[in-house]
C-alpha cells in the first residue's frame, strides 16, 4: 500500500512505539474494551501490515480500520498531534480500490448506490424534501448567498430549515436562498468510506455550481469542514468563496443590529460541543458567549467539554456502519445529563439525533431552534 503523504509512515511508527498516551480517549475502545479498537491498536496493526508481517490484508483485519469516529479526541492527548482519522481514511481508500471485502462492504455499497441514485448517502432526494417543506420560494438561481442544509440535517430535522428562514424573515434578511448547490451533498461520507472515485466527481460538480456564489452558509459542522478542507486546500478553486458557519452568520447579524431578546430563558440547559465544531472548526467560545447574551444564563458544562468533548457516537458515519455501537456510545456519553432532566443545547443535527435515539424522553434543542423561539417571543 502506497501512502499519499510521507508523514503518515512516520506517524504510524510513532503510534506503534508510543506508551498509549491517548488510550483512554477513544469512545469506541471505551465501550468495547478491545485494544484493537484503540488508536494505538489500529496503528500497530497497520504498521505490521506495512512491514509485511501480516501478509495480505484480509477482510477481518481490514474491518478494523472503519472503527474510528473521526472525532480527533485522541489528538488532544498526542505529543505529535497525529491525525488518526486522516490515516484511517487513507487505508479505507486502499481497501475500496483493492476491492477487499470487509464486514462493512454491504453497508458501504448501499451508501454508494444511494449516492449514485439520490446524490447523498441516504434514500431520499434533498430537493424533494425542500419542496415538501414548502420552501421552494427561496430557490433563486443567481442568489449570491446560498444556504447549504446538508443531507444529515434533511434526514434528522428538516423542520429546522423552516425555522432558519423564519429567523431570516424576522431579521429582514432577504438576500439568502437556495441554489442548485443546496440540493447536493458535500461528499463527507464518500471521504469517510474511501469512495474516492465518487468523491472526485462530486467535488468537481459542486465547484461548477459555485460559479456565481459569494458566500455559502453551511448548517452542518462536518459539511463546513469538508468544504474548507477539500474545496479550498486540495482542489484550489479558481474563485474564492466564503464558507460560513450558519450560527456565526446569525450571531454577527444579531450583534450588529443590537437585537434585544428575552434576558432570561426559563430553562436550565447544558451546551454540548460537537467534535467537528470544536476540534476541526475551533467553534468553542462563540456559542457560549452568544448563549449568555441570548438567555441571560451561563451554560452548564458537561464534565468533558470543549476540546475534551466525547463524541456522540454518530461521528464519521459510524452510525451507518455500526448503529448499535454508535447508540451505546451515545448512551454512555449522555447518561448523567439526561438523568438530570436538563435541556441539552446542540449545534449539530447528528449529535441531537444520537441523544434522542439513546434517550427518547430527553430534552434537546438545536441552537437555531433556540434562537428562533427567543425571536418569536420578542
Amino acid at each position: 500500500m502506497e501512502l499519499s503523504k510521507k508523514e503518515f509512515k512516520k506517524e504510524i511508527e510513532f503510534c506503534t512505539y508510543c506508551p498509549k498516551l491517548c488510550h483512554f480517549s477513544c469512545p469506541i475502545g471505551d465501550i468495547t474494551g478491545r485494544e484493537v479498537d484503540q488508536p494505538w491498536g489500529r496503528q500497530s496493526i497497520l504498521f505490521l501490515y506495512l512491514k509485511g508481517y501480516l501478509g495480505e490484508l484480509n477482510g477481518e483485519t481490514a474491518s478494523l480500520f472503519y472503527r474510528c469516529l473521526g472525532c480527533l479526541r485522541c489528538r488532544e492527548y498526542c505529543e505529535h498531534e497525529i491525525d488518526i482519522p486522516a490515516i484511517m481514511r487513507e487505508v479505507r481508500r486502499f481497501i475500496y480500490k483493492e476491492k477487499i471485502q470487509t464486514v462493512f462492504s454491504q453497508n458501504i455499497e448501499l451508501i454508494r448506490n444511494n449516492f449514485i441514485k439520490y446524490g447523498n448517502p441516504y434514500d431520499f432526494n434533498i430537493e424533494r424534501k425542500i419542496e415538501e417543506l414548502k420552501l421552494e420560494r427561496y430557490y433563486i438561481k443567481e442568489v449570491p448567498v446560498v444556504i447549504f442544509p446538508g443531507c444529515d440535517l434533511m434526514r434528522n430535522n428538516p423542520d429546522l430549515l423552516i425555522k432558519l428562514f423564519k429567523i431570516f424573515e424576522i431579521l429582514s434578511i432577504d438576500y439568502v436562498g437556495f441554489s442548485d448547490l443546496s440540493f447536493r451533498c458535500c461528499g463527507a461520507y464518500l471521504d469517510y468510506f474511501g469512495l474516492n472515485d465518487l468523491e472526485t466527481q462530486n467535488v468537481k460538480k459542486n465547484i461548477e455550481l459555485m460559479e456565481n456564489i459569494k458566500m455559502l452558509i453551511v448548517l452542518e459542522p462536518h459539511c463546513l469542514w469538508q468544504f474548507k478542507d477539500k474545496y479550498t486546500n486540495k482542489w484550489l478553486m479558481r474563485k474564492k468563496i466564503k464558507f460560513v458557519n450558519v450560527l456565526s452568520f446569525i450571531f454577527e447579524i444579531l450583534r450588529k443590529r443590537e437585537v434585544k431578546l428575552i434576558r432570561e430563558w426559563e430553562k436550565d440547559y447544558y451546551y454540548y460541543d460537537s467534535c467537528y465544531q470544536v476540534r476541526y472548526l475551533d467553534f468553542i467560545e462563540e456559542p457560549r458567549d452568544m448563549l449568555l447574551e441570548l438567555t441571560g444564563r451561563k451554560v452548564r458544562e458537561f464534565h468533558n467539554n470543549k476540546r475534551d468533548t466525547i463524541c456522540c457516537g454518530y461521528g464519521g458515519g459510524f452510525h451507518l456502519l455500526m448503529p448499535e455501537e454508535a447508540k451505546a456510545i451515545a448512551f454512555k456519553t449522555f447518561r448523567d445529563i439526561t438523568k438530570s432532566g436538563s435541556t441539552i443545547v446542540g449545534s449539530c443535527s447528528n449529535c441531537i439525533k444520537a441523544i434522542e435515539d439513546a434517550y427518547p424522553e430527553s430534552k434537546t434543542i438545536h441552537l437555531i431552534e433556540l434562537i428562533y423561539n427567543l425571536l418569536e417571543k420578542k
